[in-house]
């Protein structure tokens, strides 16, 4: 009589288990949350850099005009400012654009020659009076009894 074996053969194991499943979806999901929190930041950054050229190009253009107002304009430009026009569309609703002065004196070179300049800041604000942008240009100022 032939012998039968008595012991159970195993065969290879080919499904997977709920628990391997789970855990390989788990890890999936990390990572998803990883690559759409990066998206997010990025977003982000672009949306505050916008903000920030928008503003620095704002100050240039506010510089600019200041520079070329007249003594009367710019009183009124150091005293109230400029609120931003419509076409702003980067810059965050009620933004302002404020002024001011300085007179300094710098001396340059080894010689140490003096110059008289005028400094001119212009900064743009949100609506919160938070700082987006400042820009400053020098302007020589003439000397009294020169001309």
């Amino acid at each position: 009589m032939p012998r039968r074996d008595l012991h159970i053969r195993c065969r290879p194991r080919r499904a997977i288990s709920l628990i391997e499943t789970l855990v390989a979806m788990f890890v999936l999901s990390l990572a998803g949350v990883a690559v759409l929190n990066l998206f997010a930041t990025s977003h982000q950054s672009r949306n505050e850099s916008s903000i920030r050229l928008a503003a620095t190009m704002r100050s240039e253009e506010a510089l600019s005009r200041f520079v070329g107002a007249s003594p009367s304009g710019r009183r009124d430009l150091l005293r109230d400012g400029e609120s931003l026009s419509k076409f702003d569309s980067n810059l965050p609703t009620g933004s302002t654009t404020t002024f001011s002065t300085q007179e300094e004196t710098l001396a340059l070179g080894a010689t140490r020659v003096e110059i008289r300049i005028l400094r001119i800041r212009a900064t743009v604000h949100d609506a919160d009076g938070h700082t987006l942008a400042t820009l400053e240009r020098l302007e020589p100022v003439e000397e009294r009894g020169t001309r």
